[in-house]
């Protein structure tokens, strides 16, 4: 029976084992110029015994050394030069005031989890549940570290983690903290849909090399040159004041004038009862009658077939 067990246990590893080896590496090199640590919630009332959840997540954080995994990314992270940046959850006396809140919530707010007095008052804040966890204030406290503002519902959609991201030239992230299916989560699928953006933000495109056209160039019935219409570009959409331009060359206003007017012939002619109503129109009585009432003179009746065989 031993050995029975003892073999299931390296079959099953060795399937593991081969499994991994088969997912592809996805390439992340690790630059500190534009990667960065993130870490959720490094708190006591998730990581500390004294904490209130304790009770509840204790023994899950001790079974898989969340709190000496966590002082391992800031350690390392320290030690090779990569921006650590913390993203916190407090809560003010202004958050208990909520209309509505889901379940946890609700408890969070009932057993004054990560509760603080004031945004600007730290009375009371040494060594309670919102107080970072003793062991990591070393890296959190040196002055290095950036600590964003509060998140409320797991997410960084309500604090400016993303921006402090941005703004330093971030586009990937190494993510850690607690908790692993709420805060940490959250921020790993926000921090994916950003991804392009933080890329876009830290790498500018390079910038666009415009061909200048003489003012000389024919223009057709269905185009034109904006810059053959009234010069470069900074002069054709905006006045001298930077205001969106009005006072459109004769030419420039003609172009647009013809193209709404396809425009408005096309959809109206998409309309059936739009061409029931220019057939209609022919009809004298019909004629007579809305000019009478509307003061509608020298309106000349257009057949539909002509004006939408165009």
């Amino acid at each position: 029976m031993h050995s029975r067990v003892v073999f299931s246990i390296l079959t099953l590893t060795l399937w593991a084992s081969a499994a991994l080896s088969q997912i592809p590496n996805p390439g992340m090199e690790i630059d500190p110029a534009n990667t960065a640590l993130v870490i959720t919630d490094p708190q006591n009332d998730f990581l500390s015994p004294d904490g209130v959840t304790w009770g509840v997540v204790g023994k899950n954080v001790t079974a898989n050394k969340t709190v000496e995994n966590i002082e391992k990314l800031f350690k390392t992270a320290k030690a090779r030069g990569i921006p650590v940046f913390v993203s916190p959850h407090y809560y003010y006396p202004a958050d208990h005031g909520w209309r509505f809140e889901g379940a946890l919530e609700a408890l969070m707010h009932k057993i004054g989890m990560f509760d603080r007095k004031d945004a600007l008052n730290t009375e009371g804040f040494e060594g309670s549940g919102a107080d970072w966890l003793e062991r990591y204030k070393v890296y959190i406290e040196d002055g290095q570290t950036i600590v964003s503002s509060p998140h409320k519902v797991y997410g960084p959609e309500t604090n400016d983690l993303v921006l402090q991201l941005r703004k330093r030239g971030i586009d990937r992230i190494i993510l850690g903290g607690m908790s692993a299916n709420l805060c940490t989560e959250s921020h790993s699928v926000s921090s994916w849909s950003k991804a392009s953006r933080w890329r876009s933000s830290a790498t500018p495109p390079p910038p666009l090399k415009l061909k200048r056209e003489t003012a000389t160039k024919p223009l057709s019935r269905t185009s034109g040159s904006s810059q053959a219409l009234c010069g470069p570009p900074p002069n054709c959409w905006k006045s001298s004041e930077g205001r969106p331009r009005t006072d459109w060359p004769p030419r420039a206003a003609r172009l647009i004038g013809r193209a709404a007017s396809d425009i408005w012939r096309r959809t109206l002619c998409r309309t059936n009862n739009f061409k029931t109503f220019v057939s209609d129109w022919r009809t004298p009585s019909l004629r007579r009658s809305l000019t009478a009432s509307r003061g509608v003179s020298g309106i000349r009746a257009t057949s539909a077939n002509r004006l939408c065989r165009r």
